[in-house]
């Protein structure tokens, strides 16, 4: 029991390490223009999908991501067209 109950302390523990999705560095480093995989490649892991659009006549998509730290600050880039190049970068900011 005791050895179950230290693998479990282990196990959340390394879940906590991840904290931290993407630091202020990272997000100076993007930039207008940058594809999803340029993204991902700099920040390290995939962002979470939070919205996607179409147009009527299939003309342009658009899809929002974010990266949210566990201390609440995250930044939501919203990507447009098939190669989904950053459309818009909003501030690197925390919620409360």
């Amino acid at each position: 029991m005791k050895k179950f109950l230290i693998i479990i302390v282990i196990l959340l523990l390394s879940a906590c390490s991840k904290s931290v999705k993407i630091t202020s560095d990272e997000y100076n480093r993007l930039r207008k223009g940058m594809s999803y995989s340029q993204v991902v490649e700099i920040v390290g892991e995939d962002g979470e999908l939070i919205s996607t659009e179409e147009s009527v006549m299939l003309i342009w998509k658009k899809k929002a991501y974010q990266w949210v730290n566990s201390d609440g600050t995250k930044a939501v880039l919203m990507f447009e067209g098939n190669t989904y190049k950053i459309l818009k970068l909003t501030e690197f900011y925390k919620t409360f």
